[in-house]
């Protein structure tokens, strides 16, 4: 896409005039940031980390001085796959002290669908309509089994099925990201038949730090919206319904209405049982080396309560003092 169309697409999309148009897709952006790591990259592939946008005016001057202010626009907009804990808005990744993992609370499992050849194409926009059948199998999986999940349209090339933390957490702990939860990804996809060549491993096993397009935001490719659809949505499925002149002409705000969150509800417990007993053993083994490291801690504090008894009163004293 020329640089100058996608220019005022995103000066449309990001800062449109209309106030009330402008806020809402800021607070629907917000919504999906808020608890990521958020990164702008532009054409130098150069990154800027932000450990957490969680404040509505700060977000909207970002989006105005990132792609509509400025000779060189930050084209895509990013999220981290891990959720974080809240930091200032304007912590950029080099000023924040704490580690990162150490930032980590929760995770989203991201199921991304497309084709890997066409991907690589330099068409601005890709035909995805072998996508759409398997995603479409994959959705119908999901709906039988009463997985929760959100379903978007990427941006260009394809769709992705998440399912939220809120729903994995009850099942899954943080430390398991990588480890059980990709299997419990892989379960999934083998169970709906769906083509695994569709299926973006990359993302779906994704650590923590890995990046996503956030919801709302403009490809800058196909100067289409990374867009979240309902179920009417994704059955009629058309590019020309991607375009952020089409959303904002055929956009209804509402006053004090709900957040166009557009997700399905469900019970993980169905699928997850299921996952379960086709994966006892390996859940043992995680289970195993949790416990190891639970009495290992355990040991570990043992000794240091016997050192510190061994010491004279006084000294031991002076150091239970400076840990209070």
């Amino acid at each position: 896409m020329e640089t100058d169309e996608l220019k005022m697409i995103c000066k449309e999309w990001y800062y449109n005039d209309n106030v009330a148009k402008r806020n809402f897709v800021a607070w629907e952006i917000l919504k999906d940031v808020r608890r990521h790591s958020c990164d702008f990259k532009g054409k130098e592939k150069a990154m800027t980390r932000f450990y957490h946008i969680g404040n509505f005016g700060y977000l909207l001057g970002q989006l105005k001085a990132r792609f509509v202010d400025t000779d060189n626009p930050a084209w895509d907009f990013f999220k981290s796959t891990a959720l974080i804990r809240v930091t200032n808005n304007n912590d950029e990744r080099a000023n924040v002290k704490e580690d990162f993992d150490n930032l980590i609370y929760g995770f989203n499992l991201n199921f991304d669908l497309e084709n890997s050849k066409k991907k690589r194409s330099e068409d601005d926009v890709i035909d995805v309509s072998d996508v759409h059948k398997e995603c479409k199998k994959l959705k119908s999986f999901f709906d039988k089994n009463k997985i929760p999940y959100i379903l978007k349209f990427t941006g260009r090339g394809g769709f992705r099925l998440i399912i939220l933390w809120d729903d994995l957490k009850d099942y899954f702990k943080v430390e398991d990201f990588g480890e059980v939860s990709g299997q419990f990804g892989d379960f999934i996809v083998k169970q709906s038949k769906i083509d695994p060549n569709f299926v973006d491993e990359g993302v779906l096993h994704a650590s923590g730090m890995a990046l996503i397009r956030v919801l709302y935001s403009i490809h800058p490719k196909s100067g289409l919206v990374c867009y979240p659809l309902d179920n009417d949505e994704f059955e009629n499925f058309s590019t020309e319904k991607m375009k952020a002149s089409y959303i904002l002409d055929n956009l209804t705000v509402v006053k004090g209405s709900k957040p166009l969150d557009k997700k399905r509800e469900g019970d993980l417990s169905i699928i997850y049982n299921e996952f379960s007993k086709a994966n006892k053993k390996q859940l043992s083994k995680v289970d195993q080396k949790r416990e190891k490291e639970k009495l290992e801690s355990i040991g570990r504090k043992q000794e240091a309560l016997e050192k510190l008894k061994a010491l004279p009163e006084k000294e031991r004293k002076e150091i239970l003092d400076q840990l209070k």
